[in-house]
């Protein structure tokens, strides 16, 4: 039995953008390249000839925003989102009947959390000192709409940490019924989160 190697050593190196793009070889057919794809940060290599060393200089593709110059001011951002549910889920949640507990109080507390942590999932925002995340919501035929107010006394918007809050309210909803919402295949097909923006973003006057 002859064994046929299915793919050789040899590598033939190119930059794609941020991606490293690596051909594979087949043995039997030299002009069949097979792309593989692997993410890495965007490096410049200098080979020192002398010591055989890498040395590798970073060129990065993204910062985070200097706001040392602009003034501290008191700021207010509010978004809004929908999550749309079963005629049924939705009744039992205006009369409280979710089996998990109370979605609203568990929502809101998450929307807080999340709010005041956003710069840990948006890695370019900066951590901003809440004053106030205040939440609202409202329960319709058909869906919950969700509200998230939130307010800082800083040198840069709090639009994201809203926006963070509000979609965070609406993923607990959806946790806490997800079981009345599922059908008899374990799938969501009338469970969907929709118009997730900003309502209103308020910047107090520095004159």
């Amino acid at each position: 039995m002859v064994l046929v190697k299915l793919l050789t050593l040899i590598r033939t190196r190119a930059r794609v953008g941020g991606l490293r793009r690596i051909y594979k070889y087949r043995d039997d057919n030299p002009e069949a390249r097979i792309p593989e794809y692997h993410f890495q940060i965007r490096d410049d290599y200098e080979k020192q000839e002398s010591t055989g060393a890498i040395h590798m200089e970073k060129t990065s593709r993204f910062k985070m925003v200097d706001i040392s110059p602009k003034e501290v001011v008191t700021r207010e951002a509010t978004a809004v989102g929908r999550l749309r549910l079963r005629p049924e889920t939705a009744r039992r949640l205006r009369e409280g009947k979710i089996e998990k507990g109370d979605p609203i109080s568990i929502a809101e507390v998450a929307a807080t959390l999340a709010a005041k942590n956003t710069s840990q999932l948006i890695p370019m925002c900066h951590n901003i000192p809440l004053s106030k995340v205040e939440t609202s919501a409202s329960v319709g035929e058909d869906f919950i709409e969700a509200e998230a107010r939130v307010k800082a006394t800083a040198k840069t918007g709090v639009e994201m940490e809203a926006l963070v809050a509000v979609t965070m309210y609406l993923l607990n909803i959806w946790d806490m019924v997800k079981k009345v919402e599922k059908d008899d295949h374990g799938q969501y097909p009338e469970t969907w989160i929709e118009f997730i923006k900003v309502k209103e973003k308020l910047k107090a006057s520095t004159g």
